[in-house]
């Protein structure tokens, strides 16, 4: 999401929070680490970024995307991912989810460096739970490639001449138009 150059004077892709301010981490991630991508690149991942951001907002209680990814609340996160994961269940060709993943493990990766060996192992357990993870596709139904048996035996007990379900009143006909 790019913001109109007459309210900020920010280029490029934009990570918005709720507020419709910058967000402080995505956009951290957004214009820093990933600085060394195409516009185009940047811009799905903004957008990405945004779709998690606005999903943390509609969820009660709300999450502050960017208090969990800094303090780092990796419950607040499991909580935020799981639920943005299922909501994204019936998106059609979705493919914001690893995008939001490599956001948010690369943040917390970011964040944590080389601190505690307990949060370091939380946040790989974390990830690796995670990373197995994809939105269910839609399996589209096959393709009907001739006609079911069912509509086959309805269609030939009606025109059997010697079916009740014939509609034709009188044996000749029903006979010709076997």
């Amino acid at each position: 999401m790019t913001i109109p150059d007459n309210q900020l004077p920010l280029t490029g892709p934009v990570v918005l929070n709720q507020l419709g301010l910058p967000a402080y981490c995505g956009t951290i991630w957004v214009d820093f680490f990933k600085a060394n991508l195409a516009v185009s690149t940047r811009e799905k991942y903004a957008n990405a970024v945004n779709a998690l951001y606005q999903h943390a907002s509609t969820m009660r209680p709300q999450i502050d995307v960017d208090s969990a990814l800094t303090e780092p609340d990796l419950v607040a996160m499991d909580t935020l991912l799981s639920s943005f994961l299922l909501s994204r269940q019936n998106a059609e060709n979705d493919r914001t989810w690893p995008l939001v993943s490599d956001f948010v493990f690369g943040f917390l990766r970011e964040i944590t460096g080389s601190e505690a060996l307990s949060l370091q192992r939380k946040l790989q357990f974390m990830a690796a739970r995670y990373s197995q993870l994809r939105p269910r596709r839609r399996i589209k139904p096959p393709h009907i490639r001739c006609v079911p048996y069912e509509v086959l035996e309805d269609l030939f007990s009606l025109v059997h001449p010697e079916s009740s379900n014939n509609p034709f009143r009188t044996n000749e006909i029903r006979w010709r138009n076997t």
